[in-house]
């Protein structure tokens, strides 16, 4: 090791080292108490049933599964399993491929390594938030206190969903009204609860935007260089907050004068071109690569055109956010007045961020994921100065019951979802029918995994899809509201076929069409389509209790 290297790598220590310090107690209530319901649905699982280990987002959850099994199954290239078209394998996924991986070699299930790298995505963006707010606050307790903030905080969700779903709270469906109901990747708690990808991809957003501060303050182009690499990252984990961090970073360096003042010499400008340009070098790869998939995939164009995820009213986000947001308001103007630049920065960064979300794109919501941390250091600064103003030097345990009163405030929404969870049982009429999957069910997957050709098709109902691939690898006819194309016309196709309303001479097409191999009429058809008589070119090949599944005859492939 040569005399460079070593006050790196000794920098790099204690940094981590600190950083660990200052987040783990909050890392560690956050892990428990968004595993906990996951721990008690396992212990409930009725007998005769596997608990998948999902509980929220089934139709996604299930493909991000889909994902880590084709590289559990040796694949680096990905394709889509829930559609039966022809496609070339082009997804390139380093996330999931990790994650397949690793329960490759380790044998762990599926969802089990998915809640392992859920948990430390959880710790990697509270590091990664950590890094923002000591930038811009400097007392330790203060920034511990901003990530207790961060990790716990929502907002007035509770009230409408109590309002809403008065009559039936554990059992209630209405979660419209509030953002912090139905945006999970707009909050830290919720994201570390829901996807492995949502806090991996905040964590990415603050670390290119820390990471181009520092080459701001340190006129360092390596570090610029880093940002955008950073960013190409981010293109291959959750693309959508690209569009965030280069409007941040293209914001940044136009808004160079106002963010250092006294006004910088023009030797400055210069630099910040070349920081520029070294921030593109690092993020071009990952542009190009959406671009050509963009150009190039059908099966990404059908996804983008069916999944329109357009903001709802600025109310919503309003209540959404709650307590922090207006606390928000009066602490950006602290930030501006005595933080610059860093407070400067952050600023903009809130205020270009809330803008994106109307702007004209079809996927507009889905830009709100990383606002929550400075709209939380602007409020932790907010508070702060309200309590220090409000109780002098010796009223101590007063600032601290509003400071404690505020994150206990602004955490009931998750406070709710976690007792609303754990109420649900297996039995209440609230839980997806894919929580717990019947032992019948596995047995045929696992039959299917080991006999079935890699290409085969299977046709089935929609829930029944949506599990297969990544419990066989297979691919489906009908499985996904997006993955799969022209989805609607599938599912209507599917309808017709199981209620014997379809001719034999259009069923044999479809079959054909698509190189279906296999029917599978199992409990979640038997729910929908009760009544289902086999044509005659379809041989039962295999039945296990209430679920048989048909082989496509010679004469119809």
């Amino acid at each position: 090791m040569n005399n460079e290297e070593e006050p790196f790598i000794s920098r790099l220590s204690f940094s981590l080292s600190t950083a660990f310090r200052d987040v783990w107690v909050v890392w560690l209530t956050l892990a428990v108490l968004t595993t906990l319901p996951y721990v008690i649905a396992a212990v409930r699982t009725p007998a005769g049933y596997t608990f998948t280990g999902v509980l929220t987002a089934y139709d996604d959850t299930f493909t991000y599964f889909a994902w880590m099994r084709q590289s559990a199954d040796g694949h680096l290239l990905m394709c889509d399993l829930f559609t039966s078209e022809p496609q070339s394998c082009e997804f390139f996924l380093p996330l999931w491929t990790i994650l397949g991986f690793i329960a490759r070699i380790t044998h762990l299930p599926i969802a089990v390594t998915f809640h392992a790298a859920r948990l430390l995505a959880g710790l990697l963006l509270l590091i990664a938030a950590r890094s923002v707010v000591v930038s811009v606050i400097k007392s330790r307790r203060r920034v511990r206190y901003t990530l207790w903030l961060y990790a716990m905080s929502g907002g007035l969700g509770w009230l409408v969903f109590a309002v809403n779903n008065r009559c039936h709270l554990f059992g209630g469906v209405s979660t419209e009204g509030a953002i912090d109901l139905n945006l999970p990747e707009a909050f830290a708690f919720r994201s570390v609860f829901a996807q492995v990808h949502f806090a991996i991809g905040a964590a990415l957003v603050f670390g290119s935007i820390r990471f181009l501060y520092r080459a701001l303050i340190e006129k360092r182009l390596l570090k610029a260089f880093i940002a955008g690499i950073l960013a190409t990252l981010l293109s291959v984990v959750h693309p959508y907050m690209v569009v965030v961090v280069c409007s941040v970073v293209i914001a940044s360096l136009f808004a160079y004068p106002v963010i250092f003042r006294p006004i910088p010499p023009l030797s400055d400008y210069s630099w910040r071109a070349k920081a520029a340009m070294i921030y593109v070098a690092g993020l071009l790869p990952g542009v190009v690569y959406l671009l050509y998939l963009n150009r190039s995939n059908e099966v990404l164009r059908e996804w983008l055109r069916v999944t329109d995820t357009l903001s709802p009213s600025p109310f919503e986000y309003v209540l959404g956010f709650g307590i922090v947001a207006a606390l928000a308001i009066p602490g950006f103007w602290l930030l501006w007045r005595h933080r610059p630049p860093a407070g400067r920065l952050l600023v903009i960064w809130a205020v270009l961020q809330a803008a994106l979300l109307y702007a004209p794109a079809s996927f507009q919501r889905r830009l709100v994921e990383g606002l929550q941390l400075p709209l939380c250091i602007a409020a932790s600064a907010a508070l702060f100065w309200i309590s220090g103003a409000m109780f002098k030097v010796h009223a101590r345990v007063y600032r601290r019951l509003i400071l404690l009163g505020a994150i206990i405030f602004a955490s009931l929404t998750n406070v709710g979802l976690i007792i609303g969870q754990i109420a649900r049982g297996p039995v209440s009429g609230a839980a997806d029918p894919r929580q717990y999957v019947s032992a019948d069910l596995i047995s045929t997957f696992d039959w299917l995994r080991a006999g079935a050709d890699p290409d085969s098709v299977l046709f089935s109902s929609y829930l029944t899809g949506n599990l297969t691939p990544s419990q066989t690898g297979l691919r489906v006819f009908l499985g996904h509201y997006g993955q799969t194309i022209h989805s609607e016309e599938k599912g209507a196709e599917v309808a017709s076929f199981y209620k014997g309303t379809l001719s034999e001479d259009d069923a044999r097409r479809l079959f054909t069409e698509n190189r279906i191999r296999y029917v599978i009429y199992g409990d979640l058809e038997r729910q929908v389509y009760d009544v289902f008589k086999p044509p005659r070119w379809l041989r039962l090949a295999y039945e296990r209790g209430n679920i048989q599944v048909f082989e496509v005859g010679d004469e119809t492939k």
